[in-house]
């Protein structure tokens, strides 16, 4: 296994190589702590009917949305998954603009302009999608996450610090340029992209059919080890020269 070992670790840097996933980082952490804000101030002000209402009324045609159901949405609003967060992230600001104070209306706006941003399948000019301050040229991610972490701040200060997922998204800039656009590195594109066989079925405990993917980090690791196991031959990059590590090697 020490071969196994040396061969996965070696050139990986565990903080630059392990990017903040938008799945959970964004709509199942910031989204969903800013609903659950939003939906506390709309019941005690006894207005959840009337947020459903407008739900009910919302023209969704022209915004991509999955199956958008309000009833279900409100019903079960504190069991809502990643496509609900996603959705309501983008209409929010019109459902709520007169139920909520102007902090928490401020906030949605910027976490819509924040999943758009994120939500990028290709990016044309990565600096300037990544700037800072660029005149002219509108919203950009870094500084929509400096407003974000601003309006939080304002909205419920200890949340920055009980919840580690607002300062993940500080480094979303760097693992951007690093790799390229967010959605490339996001669970629910890799757990798309996962794949059956044989060997995925083999590893299932107990005698029914696999009904959830495996992960992807467990099936390249256990298709790495595959080769080494069965005595076989991988090739290994090193230095510039491509070496052989062979099964049982020290």
């Amino acid at each position: 296994m020490l071969p196994l070992i040396s061969y996965i670790i070696q050139g990986v840097n565990i903080h630059m190589d392990t990017p903040t996933e938008i799945l959970h980082t964004v709509l199942l952490g910031v989204v969903k702590y800013f609903w659950g804000q939003t939906v506390h101030i709309i019941e005690k002000a006894k207005s959840l009917a009337l947020l459903e209402a407008r739900m009910e009324s919302l023209a969704v045609h022209g915004l991509n949305l999955p199956a958008f159901v309000p009833a279900y949405i409100c019903h079960y609003r504190g069991g809502l998954i990643g496509k609900h967060f996603k959705s309501l992230a983008q209409v929010m600001p019109f459902l709520i603009h007169d139920l909520v104070p102007q902090d928490v209306l401020d906030g949605w706006n910027v976490i819509g302009e924040l999943v758009v941003l994120l939500w990028h399948t290709s990016i044309e000019d990565r600096e300037v999608y990544l700037a800072c301050f660029i005149l002219f040229y509108g919203a950009h991610l870094s500084r929509t996450i400096q407003d974000l972490l601003n309006i939080t701040a304002k909205c419920a200060p200890s949340i920055l610090i009980t919840k580690p997922k607002f300062h993940f998204l500080v480094h979303l800039p760097a693992y951007i340029r690093r790799f390229g656009p967010a959605i490339l590195f996001s669970q629910n594109a890799m757990r798309a992209s996962t794949t059956y066989s044989g060997f995925h079925a083999s590893t299932a405990i107990g005698n029914h059919p696999v009904t959830t993917p495996v992960r992807p980090l467990l099936h390249r690791t256990l298709s790495s080890m595959w080769p080494l196991v069965d005595s076989g031959m991988m090739p290994r990059r090193r230095l510039g020269d491509l070496q052989v590590m062979e099964s049982g090697t020290t």
